[in-house]
């Protein structure tokens, strides 16, 4: 089991490059439907589960540089005119626990969120990925 280590914050990349550190976020829910399968002489009600799954939404806050290229990343995915060039590959690498870890996706980026600019803070902006593909796990070995 990895180890927790001080003073690493998750890094986000997108296509292999990395795009800043995750300052906050929330991990996809993973969801599937139900389907009603409940006949007529049924005695109670009887669901199947539906596929695929929902593999869910990331949304995190990112530290943003305008005008750096790795920043300007998430908004070139974002203005892609083609919907299917619209996808990235993601990776959450968890540098905080040794060995280190990583998780792996697919996904469309939704919403590209600036927030409220203050002094003597960072800048940061909201984004809200759908995965399209299950995350992948590995740890370092």
């Amino acid at each position: 089991m990895p180890r927790k280590r001080l003073g690493n914050k998750p890094l986000l990349k997108l296509d292999g490059t990395t795009i800043g550190c995750l300052l906050n976020f929330t991990p996809p829910e993973r969801s599937r439907e139900e389907v009603d399968v409940t006949c007529m002489e049924d005695d109670a009600e009887d669901f199947l589960d539906a596929d695929p799954p929902n593999e869910g939404m990331l949304k995190f806050e990112v530290v943003w540089e305008p005008g750096d290229t790795n920043s300007e990343l998430l908004d070139a995915l974002f203005d892609e005119t083609d919907p299917e060039d619209r996808e990235g590959a993601f990776e959450i690498v968890w540098a905080m626990f040794t060995p280190i870890v990583t998780d792996a996706f697919s996904g469309r980026i939704l919403k590209l969120s600036p927030n409220q600019v203050e002094k003597k803070t960072l800048i940061k902006r909201s984004v809200e990925v759908r995965l399209t593909t299950p995350v992948t796990r590995t740890i370092a070995s």
